[in-house]
């Protein structure tokens, strides 16, 4: 069983798989140039043997969530970022890289980057609003950068669905594996539905910046009602 160090008092171990028993989210999808796509990719070192999948008319995909946890083996906390949809070159199989991921607690953290190599790291702000109409994420990164989204409510209802990927991540310079089962329920989709506003030019917004998702209108804005989940071990790529 890992043990995760928070500091030098706090230790913790972790069994695997990672159990979330109960959370919410948005999904917010673009769709982006993949040369766009190819260059914000690049930025990223450790995401070398990465490439973003084509889509139609020259297209890559890229999301951001905003999840909240709210019962589960790392505790409840706020988690937003960005993730790329990708393969590994010579492969067919679709993956997503997560680039950015910051959160609003110290153990998820740790917890994030010891056990996955996820790149996770303690916001100054992460506040994460649902309401009957919409919602609004305010992300203050701490480095004197911002984030903002506001959502419209999801319109569409779609079906409860189980989805097994792989997610890579290289926080500590390697990349790796992760093997991630996501269930979710209560699902409600619409066109659009998202303002993404950023101040500042910290990485992260400097990479939602050469997106261009600051001024592009998303694909689609994706309510989740009830999620649930798994994180296996990661290995080494």
């Amino acid at each position: 069983m890992p043990t995760v160090t928070v500091d030098a008092e706090t230790t913790r171990d972790v069994a695997l798989p990672v159990e979330v028993r109960r959370a919410d989210a948005v999904v917010v999808t673009w769709l982006v140039p993949l040369d766009a796509a190819t260059r914000a990719l690049a930025g990223h070192e450790v995401a070398a043997p990465l490439e973003p999948v084509p889509m139609a008319r020259g297209r890559a995909m890229v999301t951001m969530p905003f999840v909240r946890y709210l019962d589960g083996d790392l505790g409840s906390y706020n988690e937003t970022g960005l993730a790329f949809v990708v393969r590994r070159r010579g492969d067919d199989e679709v993956a997503s890289f997560i680039a950015h991921l910051p959160v609003d607690g110290a153990f998820t953290c740790a917890a994030g980057r010891q056990l996955w190599g996820f790149p996770k790291w303690v916001a100054d702000d992460l506040v994460i609003e649902r309401g009957d109409r919409g919602g609004r994420s305010l992300l203050d990164a701490g480095d004197g950068s911002t984030v903002e989204a506001t959502s419209g409510r999801g319109l569409v209802p779609l079906p409860a669905r189980e989805v097994a990927l792989t997610t890579y991540a290289g926080a500590e310079g390697t990349l790796r594996a992760t093997p991630f089962t996501m269930r979710s329920a209560g699902l409600r989709i619409r066109p659009a539905g998202t303002t993404l506003r950023v101040t500042g030019d910290g990485p992260l917004v400097s990479d939602l910046r050469a997106l261009g998702l600051d001024r592009r209108r998303p694909v689609s804005t994706l309510w989740v009602a009830r999620l649930t989940g798994t994180f296996g071990a990661a290995r080494d790529v």
